[in-house]
């Protein structure tokens, strides 16, 4: 083993440092480990490539999530010929494609983020229309009378907890909404007390026999809120409600429900058949980009994801980029100084680098330090 001198032409360091990596046999030492790395020529490249693993490692996620095959290679070993023949693709040189590599996974992720929003906003609308559904279901089967009607009667009719509202005639209104039925209980007992009895509320579980997504909901509960009409103790139902995590409704008359669930049932099919189309088209483009065919490469059984030669690539770039970092590049020169160790039987391949003609006055002779 021996230290080594090495000198190279600013313009031609990718080319040399690429080669020197594909064979493995240099250690270089850091000459500017008391530098800072802002003072560094390939700081900023190198931080492109972190902003682009994290974006490959987000597309990743997202292709499991929408199950789409991302398969690795077994070995690394035989990845040069594959990122060679994407460079030959794209009739681009090796050292050229990093950029066009980079634009392609921020166009992917700029598009699988919109389609995640349209995803989610098309989802809530959803949820929300099945949880206006359940309540004014829950409205015609259980409630005779809705909107401000007038409830009249002697006292001692009806149940006990509504003679307040049975008390002569009184002027009733409703307030309905979902909640998460952890917080029924609590909800009652706020609503009792800050009406002072003068409310009952009615609930049900709310169930949704076709979920629009796998993920785990909380359990949750319709309920009907039935009062004297006021605006102060309206605004005290209001808020009471509004205070906890889930969504009021208004409800319409009476003998307008069967209508309005009629339509709300035709605005769920929309919604449904909207949230389908643009997860199909998230997942439809996620496999587009995950395709290796679609770079100029070929697929068979022992194919490798897109997701994967981007990965591999971005590493070998910033692996390139780190070891330039640690050469002294000589002011005025446009050279770049480095020294490696390099054992002495394996030397002969460091020579061949060298003698290559397309390095040609491109790389002092190499030296023992």
């Amino acid at each position: 083993m021996k230290l080594y001198r090495l000198g190279v032409k600013k313009d031609m360091i990718w080319e040399v440092i690429n080669e020197f990596g594909k064979r493995g046999l240099a250690h270089f030492l850091d000459l500017n480990a008391e530098e800072s790395p802002m003072n560094l020529p390939y700081t900023n490249a190198i931080k492109e490539c972190e902003y682009a693993e994290k974006r490959l490692n987000y597309l990743r996620d997202q292709c499991i999530k929408h199950r789409v095959e991302v398969k690795a290679p077994p070995t690394v070993s035989g990845m040069q010929e594959v990122f060679e023949r994407y460079a030959r693709g794209r009739e681009k040189a090796e050292s050229m494609i990093r950029e066009h590599i980079q634009d392609e996974i921020r166009s992917a992720e700029k598009h699988c983020q919109e389609q995640n929003e349209k995803v989610k906003k098309t989802q809530d609308t959803y949820e929300q229309l099945k949880q206006s559904h359940a309540v004014f279901t829950m409205a015609d089967q259980q409630m005779p009378e809705l909107g401000r009607d007038k409830l009249g009667g002697a006292p001692g009719e009806g149940e006990g907890q509504n003679q307040a509202l049975l008390d002569g005639v009184v002027d009733i209104t409703h307030i309905a909404g979902v909640v998460a039925q952890e917080d029924i209980e609590r909800l009652k007992r706020l609503i009792f007390r800050s009406t002072k009895g003068k409310s009952y509320v009615r609930t049900t579980e709310y169930f949704d026999p076709s979920p629009i997504s796998t993920e785990k909901k909380t359990p949750r509960s319709v309920y009907i809120i039935t009062f004297w009409e006021g605006k102060q103790i309206r605004d005290k139902i209001e808020k009471i409600c509004d205070s906890f995590n889930g969504q009021r409704f208004v409800l319409p008359p009476r003998d307008q429900l069967p209508a309005q669930i009629k339509q709300v049932d035709g605005y769920i099919q929309d919604a449904r058949a909207n949230f389908d189309a643009t997860r199909t088209n998230l997942r439809d483009q996620l496999v587009a980009f995950n395709a290796p065919e679609d770079r100029g490469l070929e697929r068979d059984d022992d194919y490798v994801s897109s997701i994967y030669i981007y990965k591999l690539f971005i590493a070998k770039e910033k692996a390139i980029f780190r070891t330039i970092n640690m050469m002294r590049l000589r002011p005025g020169a446009e050279q770049f100084i480095g020294y490696f160790w390099c054992p002495v039987v394996d030397f002969p391949q460091v020579e061949r680098i060298v003698m290559d003609s397309r390095f040609s006055n491109a790389i002092e002779p190499v030296k023992i330090a």
